[in-house]
């Protein structure tokens, strides 16, 4: 699975250095289910996405919804195990980070976001 670092192109700021994209039906589904948690850094994009859930999840994260146009659409911060999570009508992706991550990055509706190959 290839590797992505996400940058904030509005705020010129990288978001996350090691993130990987769920591609397959299967990488989508199980997301990050049985992970025990995310490293700062790291972080999992799931494509044609408008709601996400925790279930079985053993720690929170924060979310980013995106657009077809790689913009932002909504940020939830602290999402807790066991909730449901939904974007926007406009929806059509979402970054899923380490908990409190958003807190030190600047991200705002609107922001484009772009993905870029790491060269791992």
């Amino acid at each position: 699975m290839a590797i992505y670092k996400i940058v904030n192109l509005t705020k010129n700021q990288i978001i996350a250095d090691n993130v990987n994209i769920a591609q397959s039906f299967f990488q989508k589904t199980k997301g990050l289910i049985g992970r025990t948690k995310l490293n700062k850094g790291e972080g999992l994009y799931i494509s044609g996405c408008r709601s996400i859930h925790m279930f079985f999840m053993q720690f929170s994260i924060d979310v980013i919804f995106i657009d077809k146009n790689y913009e932002i659409t909504k940020i939830i911060t602290d999402l807790k195990p066991f909730r449901l999570a939904f974007g926007t009508y406009f929806s059509n992706g979402v970054i899923e980070l380490p908990c409190g991550i958003l807190e030190q990055k600047s991200c705002d509706i609107g922001d484009k976001i772009v993905f870029i190959k790491s060269n791992f």
